[in-house]
């Protein structure tokens, strides 16, 4: 049977289109509340008001200064403020319904957005940029809208960089921060221009998430690089010019308004945007190698980027966290090679936790993630070490907890749940825990005491003032960072049995990362414009320079040993960790000194004007209104093979907290002759969600000449099984079904039970999952009734990935589907086979025979089992400036097929289907080669050409060629 075009229309719409996972957003028992403004509704928390009006007051004063900026403002923009994991990020999205979605936690010192000031006022500026890109409809698009709905949005479909570098500039033009003032940024073009690879970022590589640094981040850093200077030549008028002219036109065809209003096309404008960018870096360089770099040697062996180093107080030891180029991040353990060496080409000792980031990330990233762990200490003894992680505490929250590794036992356990505890730093008495506390929008600094399992605040923030990083010193005081909402970073000294803390170092801008040494407190500054490592006298009324570096200096480790540092620096590479041995540079008491790269076009405004004063209606959140369609998708395809045209239209809706979702297709098959349609609706208001739908389906077996109708109506509840495992999954219902074929019809109902393990993925450098798989089971018993047929079906599901002992990124899969019918039944009611996987690993039952036609095998048991060998051939990475189409990667696979069956297998020859039993087997052998691609700027789509050997010359039409398009990995 073919995949139906009502299928591939509902698969369109959601790759295409649809927001992050329809699934259910926060628990159940959560109540909240909506806060109306003039321009915005608020959905929070009911025991976070006070955190929404603080949002609400923000939200209209970047509307007071973002809305100016452009002709198309929608009435109003809901905000969803979800405060349920501990890693920074959010997003913005058109469809439904304009809203943005905000995960309120403030992001940590190490992260690119970490420099912000008033970060609220830049989160929700850069993201309602975004709303008011995808508002900005004009010309003959505008009729269109009108009947398309919201779905009509052409910039929608604009290149990553065009609208993320947009957000950038306006949030550093309406703020006193924003990335385009941040040092973290400027230390970053620096390095790129250091190592001269600035120009390896071209237009087309920069919309990508890159393999290698700065991944993700590459649309934001150089996207506002070409908006810099497009504003700086031409005017912040540009902004809403170039976003009225694409709003007009026709998506992909995105030359002429550059060409217009810019002088050139934007390859050629970028390319003059980043050569000013590299004046400006390269002239900063000269100006700080009038003191030559000090910036010590690197570890060898530590993976594609590492940071966060601490040597144990016996100096036997370093740990640091380190990212590999799959993404996994880890705690790394070097011990010495001899005792009097550095730990600069040390022996790794342990490697923990070693997990997948996007087990924790939330579905959809706006912003650059942050890490899952932050921070390592050791305990006196040098034999433990505390750390703290992000992981999943229910199904839909992530929090960051603190967690104990033994040596002894070589073994983490877990030290507090749901604490919401990041950074921490062990006592000098090994007897409790210092660390940040997180909250939306705030933070805290506090204690944990391990015997008693409690913690006790310390020190806690106003809205928004980041604690960052806390010690303690020798006479107990603690030390530690606090980021103001006035872009201000200094460090603050909290004495023993005092509640105030007081400021040191006041003289030493974004003064962090402080850590107690037996030279004195080293931390880091931008004094001279640049994050350096400085060593506080000990009155801590000044200091003077460890190192001089061209990028930033991050957290750092002191040897006891030796005295030498083992900083994290931020290279051309991302973040690495350098030794810099102790006196091995001697530096001036003032380094050189650079203004922010773009200073000149960012002034600081001397006053930041207050808040206006919002009136806000409050009341209990109301689902229903936002559930009204309020667009559809058209789609249209032509099969040659069976010279018919199908017209599908689809739509979808829900509430921005996902309590109730829906969605409704339907489709015209002008071969069949025939309509399907397909309704569904997901309750998620109760603990247990709750699923309806409804469906008929026109397919065929081989040709349109042998239709098949099948009705489906279903009931189903999803019980949350996290606390079970968090891998696990269920569904119990009730089917109502219908199958028609030729003068043939059969009726059943009855219950339905699946269960499905899923714990598998692929990132970074990975071309396929390398381990782990799933595991679905379940079964439908159809119940005797009145003209009704009975019978039980069993369903088995599964795939398994291997590499271990294989070469760098080969993997072996191995994947069996089967159904199973122990009852005389007609072989239509059971399973058929397809010839291609439509999505790369999909965790549903897909019966795939390649070098076969699509419903060449079908039975009331089928059993198929896949094979592939899978291998990189070549990483390509390259496009052409605007056009929508990037190549990503060449890769290859070896595989096998078989199935068995007790059904019908399709004799093209004689045009005849044959009866066979499940003793007999079919297979095909072949090879594949898939080029993995993007198309229209973020779609990814792999393009397969192969050969397949089908084993049986009687039923199949021998060799044959592959070619299939498949969409691309999504995880």
């Amino acid at each position: 049977m073919k995949l139906h075009a009502l299928a591939r229309s509902a698969l369109l719409g959601l790759l295409f289109f649809a927001p992050p996972s329809l699934a259910q957003e926060f628990p159940s028992d959560w109540r909240f509340v909506t806060l109306r403004t003039p321009h915005f509704e608020v959905i929070v928390n009911a025991e976070q008001q006070e955190m929404g009006l603080l949002y609400a007051r923000k939200l209209e004063k970047a509307y007071q200064s973002v809305a100016p900026l452009f002709t198309d403002v929608p009435e109003r923009t809901i905000v969803v403020l979800a405060d349920k994991t501990d890693l920074t990020n959010g997003y913005a999205t058109r469809l439904p319904y304009n809203h943005l979605f905000i995960y309120p936690v403030l992001p940590g010192p190490q992260d690119s957005l970490g420099e912000g000031g008033d970060w609220i006022l830049e989160l929700v500026a850069h993201e309602f940029t975004h709303v008011l890109t995808f508002e900005a409809v004009s010309g003959t698009m505008e009729p269109l809208q009108s009947v398309f709905g919201t779905i009509l949005s052409p910039n929608l479909l604009l290149p990553r960089w065009w609208k993320e570098g947009a957000a950038v500039q306006v949030e550093s033009m309406v703020s006193k921060g924003g990335r385009l003032r941040s040092a973290y940024q400027d230390g970053a073009i620096r390095t790129f221009v250091q190592n001269r690879e600035l120009g390896r970022f071209d237009l087309a590589r920069i919309n990508e998430p890159l393999p290698h640094w700065p991944e993700g981040m590459s649309a934001y850093l150089f996207g506002s690089i070409f908006w810099s200077e497009a504003v700086a030549q031409k005017g912040k008028a540009v902004l809403d010019q170039l976003h009225q002219r694409h709003g007009g036109r026709v998506p992909y065809f995105v030359e002429a308004p550059a060409r217009d209003l810019l002088g050139a096309n934007y390859e050629s404008f970028y390319a003059t945007a980043m050569a000013e960018a590299e004046r400006r870096a390269r002239a900063q360089l000269d100006q700080l190698q009038r003191v030559p770099f000090a910036e010590g040697e690197s570890l060898r062996g530590q993976a594609q980027y590492s940071q966060g180093p601490q040597v144990s107080p016996d100096g036997e030891r370093l740990a640091f966290i380190s990212v590999d180029e799959t993404d996994r991040r880890s705690i790394r353990i070097f011990r010495r090679r001899t005792p009097s060496s550095s730990f600069v080409d040390g022996i790794e000792e342990e490697r923990f936790v070693n997990r997948r980031e996007d087990s924790v990330q939330p579905a959809t990233k706006d912003a650059p993630p942050s890490g899952s762990i932050s921070r390592v200490s050791w305990f006196p003894d040098g034999r433990k070490l505390v750390f703290d992680k992000v992981d999943l505490v229910s199904r839909y929250e992530s929090y960051s907890d603190l967690w104990l590794f033994d040596l002894d036992t070589e073994k983490s356990s877990r030290l507090t749940r749901g604490l919401r505890a990041r950074e921490p730093f062990v006592s000098r008495d090994g007897k409790s825990v210092l660390f940040v506390g997180l909250e939306g929008a705030r933070t805290h600094v506090s204690r944990w005491d391990i015997a008693a399992q409690k913690a006790t605040t310390v020190w806690r923030g106003d809205w928004q003032e980041r604690a960052s990083f806390p010690v303690e010193l020798a006479d107990g005081s603690v030390v530690f960072s606090v980021r103001s909402p006035d872009a201000w970073e200094g460090l603050r000294r909290l004495r023993p049995g005092e509640t105030h803390a007081e400021v040191i170092l006041d003289d030493f801008p974004n003064a962090r990362f402080a850590l107690p040494t037996s030279r004195g407190l080293v931390f880091t500054s931008s004094l001279n414009g640049v994050h350096n490592l400085y060593l506080a006298s000990d009155d801590f009324l000044t200091a003077k320079p460890l190192s001089h570096v061209a990028g930033s200096a991050f957290s750092t480790g002191f040897d006891p040993r030796t005295g030498d540092l083992y900083t994290t620096l931020l290279t051309a590479q991302g973040q690495r960790v350098h030794r810099l041995p102790a006196g091995a540079a001697v530096l001036p008491e003032s380094l050189p000194k650079v203004q922010p790269l773009f200073a000149d076009r960012y002034p600081v405004p001397p006053q930041d004007p207050p808040d206006p004063d919002v009136a806000v209606e409050k009341s209990a959140y109301r689902p229903a209104s936002y559930l009204m369609p309020r667009y559809w998708i058209p789609f249209i395809s032509l099969s040659a093979v069976n010279n018919s045209l199908v017209i599908d239209a689809s739509t979808s809706a829900f509430d921005p907290l996902k309590k109730h979702v829906y969605s409704l297709a339907g489709s015209w098959d002008s071969g069949l002759k025939e309509a399907s349609y397909a309704a569904a609706y997901q309750n998620n208001v109760w603990p247990v969600s709750a699923q309806a739908s409804a469906a008929r389906n026109a397919t065929y077996l081989v040709s349109t000449n042998d239709p098949v109708f099948n009705e489906v109506q279903s009931l189903s509840f999803q019980p949350d099984l996290f606390k079970v495992n968090r891998y696990l999954s269920a569904s119990l219902g009730w089917n109502w079904r219908k199958t028609s074929y030729h003068d043939s019809e059969a009726r059943r109902s009855g219950p339905a039970l699946l269960a499905m393990y899923a714990d598998y993925g692929r990132s970074g450098l990975q071309i396929s999952p390398e381990e782990g798989g799933y595991l679905l089971g379940g079964a439908n018993h159809y119940v005797p009734a009145r003209d009704h047929i009975h019978y039980t079906q069993y369903l088995l599901s599964g795939a398994g990935y291997w590499s271990k002992w294989l070469p760098k990124r080969h993997a072996l899969m191995a994947r069996l589907n089967s159904v199973y019918t122990q009852e005389r039944i007609g072989a239509i009611y059971g399973a058929s086979t397809t010839n291609y996987f439509f999505q790369p690993d999909p965790a549903v039952p897909l019966y795939v025979m390649r070098g076969y036609r699509v419903g060449h095998f079908f039975g009331k048991t089928v059993t198929n089992a896949n094979f592939e060998y899978r291998l990189p051939l070549q990483e390509i990475q390259r496009g052409s400036g605007t056009d929508p189409f990037y190549l990503t990667r060449l890769t290859g696979a070896l595989f096998a097929d078989v199935v068995s069956l007790d059904g019908f297998a399709y004799r093209p020859r004689e045009e005849i289907f044959e009866a066979v039993r499940s003793n007999r087997f079919f297979a095909s052998t072949g090879f594949e080669a898939r080029l993995e691609t993007t198309i229209g700027y973020f779609l990814p789509m792999n393009f397969i050409l192969g050969a397949a050997l089908p084993s049986s010359a009687a039923h199949s039409d021998g060799a044959s060629l592959i070619m299939a398009l498949q969409m691309g990995a999504l995880f």
